[in-house]
C-alpha cells in the first residue's frame, strides 16, 4: 500500500531467532533474540546476534489471514555495515520515489561506501498536519540514532495550507525528532507549476537555516531545470524522476554520515627556508 502505516497484510506480532544447530532452517534448536508488535508497513529493527548458523523471522501472528512481504533485508550494522539509518516521511512523490532498499542500491554509485539503511515513510496524499500523525507513530519505532527525513510542502501548496501553518507543524516535528535523540533534515519539495509552492519552499529554507539542520536533498532545483522527468499531471516523477529523487536522498544522507575522504598526497616536494 501507498500508506507508511498500511499494516493489512504485514507480520503483527513476529521474532527474529537464531539457530546454531539447525541443518535446514527448521529443525533444531532456537533463540529468540528480538520481538516485536507492529503496526506500519515498513520498519527497521536492529538487535544483537548471538552466536548461530542460522537467522530467521517467526512471523507469529498477523493482520491478515495471509501475511505477505515484499522485501526483508539483513543488514551487518557493524564498523563493515551500513552507516546509518534513514526514516523518511512525506507523500505520494516520496511513497512511490523511495520503495525498497534493492531499488536504492541500484542507484547508489560509489560502491565503495556502504549505503545507510532507508525506510520509507512515504504515505500518499499527506501534508505537514499528517506528518504529525505519522511522527507520533513512527517515532517509537525508529532503531537509536536514526536520522528522520522530512518530504512535506507539496500537498501543502496544492491546498493552499497557510504558510504559518506549514512552518509551525514542521518546526513540531523538528522539536519531537530532536527530543528523541534523532538529527532531522528537511527536503525540498519538487517543482511543479503550481506558483505557491516556491514559498513554502522558502519556509522550509528558513526552518533549515534557523535549526541549523543540514541541508536535504534540492528536489526543487533539480525538477525545476528537467521538467521531462514530471509525469503527464506534472506533479509526480516518471520512473526516471524517481530515481533521481532516491539519489538525491542518497547524497544528502551520504554528506551526512559518510567519513570524510583522506586527503590525498601531494606529487610536489615540499619546499621551505
Amino acid at each position: 500500500g501507498y500508506r507508511y502505516d498500511y499494516h493489512r497484510t504485514a507480520p503483527h506480532q513476529y521474532r527474529y531467532q537464531v539457530s546454531a544447530d539447525s541443518p535446514d532452517g527448521r529443525t533444531g534448536i532456537w533463540q529468540t533474540t528480538f520481538q516485536a508488535e507492529n503496526r506500519v508497513g515498513r520498519r527497521a529493527d536492529v538487535f544483537a546476534v548471538p552466536a548461530g548458523r542460522w537467522l530467521r523471522l517467526q512471523i507469529d501472528t498477523s493482520w491478515s489471514a495471509a501475511p505477505s512481504l515484499a522485501e526483508v533485508g539483513v543488514f551487518d550494522a557493524t564498523a563493515s555495515g551500513p552507516l546509518a539509518c534513514w526514516l523518511i516521511l512525506g507523500d505520494s512523490i516520496t511513497s512511490s520515489s523511495l520503495l525498497r532498499q534493492a531499488a536504492w542500491e541500484r542507484t547508489h554509485r560509489d560502491k565503495r561506501t556502504p549505503l545507510p539503511v532507508f525506510i520509507n515513510g512515504g504515505t500518499s496524499g499527506d501534508t505537514a498536519a499528517n506528518g504529525l500523525t505519522q511522527l507520533a507513530k513512527a517515532l517509537p519505532l525508529c532503531p537509536p540514532g536514526t536520522f528522520v527525513g522530512l518530504a512535506y510542502g507539496t500537498n501543502d501548496a496544492t491546498q493552499a495550507v497557510p504558510l504559518p501553518q506549514f512552518a509551525g507543524q514542521l518546526q513540531r516535528m523538528i522539536a519531537a525528532i530532536r527530543q528523541r535523540g534523532c538529527l532531522p533534515m528537511l527536503a525540498r519539495p519538487p517543482w511543479n507549476p503550481n506558483p505557491r509552492l516556491a514559498s513554502y519552499v522558502t519556509a522550509i529554507d528558513r526552518l533549515t537555516r534557523d535549526h541549523g539542520l543540514p541541508p536535504g536533498p534540492d528536489l526543487y532545483g533539480w525538477f525545476r531545470q528537467r521538467p521531462q522527468e514530471l509525469g503527464p499531471d506534472h506533479l509526480h516523477p516518471t520512473a526516471t524522476g524517481e530515481e533521481s529523487v532516491q539519489r538525491l536522498w542518497q547524497l544528502a544522507a551520504m554528506r551526512l554520515v559518510s567519513p570524510p575522504s583522506p586527503p590525498v598526497a601531494s606529487a610536489q616536494p615540499a619546499t621551505g627556508r
